[in-house]
């Protein structure tokens, strides 16, 4: 009779006990890095970490940059021809007349001309924003393209990265 008593609390007390980690090595106290980056394909356009990043220099107009890696897996080059955002804002190229063609086998970057890159290349700025980019959101970014058409992507607000 008394082991009949028992049972009920002794399964209660092993359930309960059953989903925690306990200790320094469990699966529940390591850290883990968010690995979430903006990627989509648009037809044979592979377009790769897609990143808003708020504006740090104060001394240009732009409130943030967009930066990307662009290649396509076709045998003709594709060009970006435009890019929008969510919040009003406008994207326009760093350097007047740039031109984004994405030559086959070769891989184009888009930088964030703030983060210290090695890459040259013009950069896309946005303005007229009706709020500042917040650092751990994300924008909607629609890209269009000559010959693939147009994509939407979701891209995370992250800060530049100075190297």
């Amino acid at each position: 009779m008394r082991t009949t008593r028992l049972l009920p609390a002794a399964l209660l007390i092993v359930l309960s006990l059953a989903g925690c980690a306990s200790g320094l090595n469990d699966a529940t106290s390591r850290e883990h890095a968010t690995p979430w980056v903006a990627d989509i394909n648009v037809g044979p356009v592979q377009v790769r970490n897609v990143m808003v990043s708020p504006a740090t220099s104060s001394t240009g107009t732009a409130q943030a940059y967009l930066s990307m890696a662009l290649a396509t897996t076709s045998s003709k080059p594709d060009e970006l021809t435009g890019a929008t955002i969510s919040g009003g804002g406008t994207v326009t190229p760093t350097a007047g007349g740039a031109s984004f063609t994405i030559t086959p086998n070769q891989l184009l970057i888009i930088p964030n001309p703030e983060s210290g890159s090695a890459s040259t290349g013009p950069g896309l700025a946005i303005t007229g924003l009706t709020a500042s980019p917040q650092v751990g959101t994300t924008m909607t970014v629609t890209l269009t393209f000559r010959d693939a058409g147009s994509v939407q992507v979701h891209a995370p607000v992250r800060p530049s990265v100075v190297a």
